[in-house]
């Protein structure tokens, strides 16, 4: 896929800021996805379309890569030796504040690496993770408040200015019924940051 036909799929062009191919990607994503589909043949076009999708914004953040400008790399962004011994974040989880979408944006006190890591331990514990980009820091997991009413749980992450990590998490239900409730979801997430946890996949 070239240039011209990555931007024709996301529907943005040359003089689209950066944050709005993104955000312009992660709607996309979230109205095609597979597990919101009628039935199998459906599931089977929004998962040839969020490959289309996905492989569109990867050609464009190749493009772009030499525009977007890089943070600097701190001995805080290095990958940690040991994973397990890493501070707790839930400590410098601060209080989410409502964007206009609805969704919740919180930050945490910690470098990129460190608060996708932790969050995608905590996305797996409140339930089945079922989309990791790393290339956008995009997390989704299916959750189940209510046996048979699914709930899809997301959060893309972006450094903020003052070196935390800015984590907006938002909800979609996967059926007729309404989402689980964010906030509760919200301070389930800062509960378990704050816990000491084994790794994800240990016995």
């Amino acid at each position: 896929m070239d240039l011209a036909a990555a931007r024709g799929v996301l529907g943005v062009d040359g003089a689209t800021s950066w944050i709005e191919v993104r955000a312009t990607y992660l709607r996309l994503i979230r109205r095609h996805h597979p597990d919101t589909a009628a039935d199998l043949a459906d599931a089977g076009m929004r998962t040839v379309r969020t490959a289309q999708i996905t492989e569109a914004f990867a050609v464009i953040v190749a493009a772009q890569s030499g525009s977007i400008a890089a943070p600097a790399r701190t001995v805080d962004d290095q990958p940690r030796a040991n994973p397990t011994t890493r501070d707790d974040l839930g400590s410098s989880f601060r209080h989410p504040t409502i964007a206009v979408d609805d969704s919740r944006v919180v930050l945490l006190d910690a470098p990129l690496t460190d608060a996708f890591l932790a969050l995608h331990e905590v996305f797996s514990i409140l339930g089945a993770v079922s989309y990791i980009d790393r290339l956008s820091l995009v997390l989704e997991a299916i959750v189940l408040p209510v046996p048979g009413q699914a709930t899809s749980l997301l959060t893309w992450l972006d450094r903020n200015p003052d070196g935390a990590t800015a984590a907006t998490i938002c909800v979609e239900s996967l059926g007729g019924h309404p989402p689980a409730d964010l906030d509760t979801l919200v301070d389930r997430i800062a509960d378990l940051l704050a816990s000491p946890r084994a790794p994800v996949g240990s016995a």
